[in-house]
């Protein structure tokens, strides 16, 4: 009787797994076979003006200052950027800037993205989206993207309370940065 109990579970085991073998492959190829969410961002582009003007950019670097609450308020973030390896010309010496380019005050802790969320409202955007920051509050969540077209760089936000709206925050015309 001991015999055939202890065969009977090692037959069960066999069973289990053999029918795990065939069970995670299939699970794999599914997780596999999904769709990419995210993409890289694109490289900034040089834009040739008018004479020998050619203006490029190597970058975005982000300027992120988390400003800590009192008790009544809630933490915000200052984020501005700055142009990396700014020029008007080719070969010349890049400009440097003392101060960022100021987009605003985002509630929460912010991080710069490494790869760029896909949405409709994301892909409505005109020109190549170059950088991004993502905003976390509690429930809240804000995205600020930069999107270079030609000679302009804008600053775009989505909120989480208006995943369909894109707000423009700021337009910079790079042409008009150095006179």
């Amino acid at each position: 009787m001991k015999k055939n109990y202890i065969f009977s579970l090692i037959g069960l085991i066999i069973i289990a797994l053999i029918a795990l073998a065939i069970v995670l492959p299939g699970k794999e190829k599914k997780e596999d076979s999904k769709p990419e969410q995210e993409l890289a961002f694109s490289t900034p582009e040089l834009f040739a003006g008018e004479g020998d003007m050619a203006y490029s950019f190597d970058s975005i670097r982000w300027d992120l200052n988390l400003i800590e609450a009192g008790s009544a308020r809630v933490p915000e973030t200052r984020i501005g950027f700055y142009f990396e390896n700014f020029t008007r010309r080719e070969n010349a010496l890049p400009a440097v800037f003392g101060s960022p380019f100021h987009i605003g005050f985002y509630k929460g802790d912010c991080v710069a993205l490494e790869t760029l969320p896909t949405s409709e409202v994301v892909a409505s955007i005109e020109g190549s989206i170059i950088s991004g920051v993502a905003c976390i509050w509690q429930d809240e969540a804000s995205i600020i993207l930069l999107s270079q077209n030609k000679n302009l760089v804008t600053a775009y936000d989505i909120s989480s309370s208006q995943p369909d709206i894109l707000n423009t925050v700021r337009e910079i015309d790079i042409t008009k940065i150095v006179e």
